[in-house]
Parts: C-alpha cells; sequence; structure tokens
C-alpha cells in the first residue's frame, strides 16, 4: 500500500470553494450549504486513496486532472509527495485561462 499524498488546496481553489458555498446558502440554506461542502471535500480527501481517479485534462497543462463533483470541477495535479486542487470551477464555467499550475 502506497502512502498517502498531502492535500494542498490554492488560495484561487480556496475562494471558489467559498464563492461556491456562499452562492448555496443564499439559494438553498445553510443545511444545503453544509451537505454540499461535506461532498466537496470528502471528493477532494478521496484523491489519496485513488489520486489518479480524476480524468486527465492535458489540453490545460501537462498533468492537469479533472474530478466532477455535483455541479462543480476539481481541477488538480499531482506532484511526487502532494495532490494540488488548483480550481473549484462550476461545471457551466470555461476553464481556459483560469487555470494552472
Amino acid at each position: 500500500m502506497s502512502a498517502h499524498k498531502r492535500l494542498a488546496i490554492t488560495v484561487s481553489a480556496k475562494r471558489d470553494i467559498d464563492d461556491a458555498l456562499l452562492y448555496t446558502q443564499r439559494r438553498w440554506g445553510t443545511e444545503q450549504r453544509r451537505r454540499y461542502r461535506v461532498q466537496l471535500y470528502q471528493a477532494m480527501r478521496s484523491l489519496n486513496d485513488f489520486p489518479e481517479r480524476g480524468q486527465a485534462r492535458n489540453e490545460y497543462y501537462l498533468g492537469c486532472r479533472c474530478l466532477p463533483v455535483e455541479q462543480h470541477v476539481v481541477f488538480y495535479y499531482l506532484t511526487d509527495d502532494t495532490i494540488v486542487i488548483d480550481r473549484v470551477l462550476h461545471a457551466n464555467q470555461d476553464a481556459a485561462g483560469k487555470i494552472g499550475p
């Protein structure tokens, strides 16, 4: 069994998550915000068990991967010891120019 990688979330990704959760709270309430937050973080932590489970998206940059979570897409890349969460964008957003290592 391989050792788990460290999970690192960039400032941009943290801002994306905060924005998504604020929108969720305004639209559907506090309980739905809490549930969505749990879903997002569980999905990101699940990458520790299967780091390459997200689809390769090398058209954005070499090593880019994405993991859909409900209405959002987690963009990330791997280093030797870290899973770097680059951005968390709404599925309808064009990621071109918004993501990059």
